[in-house]
């Protein structure tokens, strides 16, 4: 956890949030860079790839909080590659990236799984705004699973993939159990 104080229209506020796990994958190197560059000044631990087969090469191996996935490939499409990540890893957070939005598209990735979806070129104002929101709706699983009786799910980790399918069911499942108890509509 790290305390960031921020001016907002003049105002002191003071956010807390965690440190990510980020996946790029975008074949313009540009793009990869740029929010590298913006991720890592954040203190966020970043891996970045060109293609699809890459991408699910790390998802495998590694655990991550947060991609973000171009829309289109050299070699693949991305709406492809976010089911399959999803596959791998269910409480992954997916934010699809492209310069040629629509609001189809946009629906067809939401229905896909991806969380969130943005348009190039994007500011590093922008990135971080839905960084928070990875970042929020993380405390909340965390939150809602201590409440649920469990300790957080972020004090479990593994970097074998079917160990992390466990445990993000496990995460999924507390958050269920404890909106049911707490009486709210999903």
């Amino acid at each position: 956890m790290s305390m960031i104080l921020a001016m907002d229209d003049g105002l002191k506020t003071t956010a807390v949030h965690s440190l990510l796990r980020v996946l790029i994958v975008d074949d313009d190197i540009n793009i990869r860079k740029t929010l590298t560059v913006c991720l890592e000044a954040e203190g966020h631990e970043v891996i970045a790839v060109s293609n699809k087969q890459d991408a699910l090469s790390e998802a495998s191996r590694k655990h991550f909080d947060v991609a973000f996935v171009d829309l289109h490939l050299q070699n693949a499409s991305g709406s492809d590659l976010v089911p399959e990540l999803l596959v791998q890893s269910p409480c992954l957070q997916v934010i699809i990236i492209t310069a040629h939005g629509s609001v189809d598209s946009a629906v067809e990735m939401m229905k896909r799984g991806a969380s969130d979806y943005i348009t190039k070129p994007f500011t590093p104002a922008q990135i971080r705004r839905l960084i928070d929101s990875v970042n929020a709706q993380k405390a909340a699983k965390s939150a809602a699973s201590r409440s649920a009786g469990n300790p957080p799910s972020t004090n479990l980790t593994s970097n074998n993939s079917a160990m992390q399918r466990v445990l993000s069911a496990r995460v999924k499942i507390n958050y269920l159990i404890f909106s049911w108890d707490a009486g709210f509509i999903l």
